[in-house]
C-alpha cells in the first residue's frame, strides 16, 4: 500500500475494481505461530476464542485479500 501511495496512484474502493491497474507480489503463509495457535484452540474445542480475524491471518491468500480490499484492485 505504501508503494501504491508513493507512486501517487489513485485508490478508490467505493466503485468497481480498477481494471486498468494491477500488482504482482509473492507470499507464503502469513504466520506459522498464529496457525499453530489456532489449531491448538480447535483441538481443545475453543473455536469461539479464535477471534474474528483468524481466517485472514492464517490463509495463504491473506495478502491478496488485504491488497484487493484496500486498493480497489480485482483479486485473481
Amino acid at each position: 500500500m505504501q508503494a501504491w501511495a508513493d507512486a501517487e496512484l489513485p485508490i478508490d474502493v467505493s466503485s468497481e475494481p480498477d481494471w486498468d491497474s494491477g500488482t504482482v507480489f509473492g507470499s507464503g503463509t502469513s504466520g506459522i505461530d498464529k496457525f499453530r495457535e489456532s489449531i491448538y484452540k480447535v483441538d481443545d474445542l475453543q473455536t469461539r476464542r479464535l477471534g474474528s480475524t483468524v481466517v485472514a491471518q492464517t490463509m495463504n491468500s491473506g495478502v491478496s485479500a488485504y491488497l484487493g480490499e484496500n486498493s480497489g484492485l480485482e483479486i485473481k
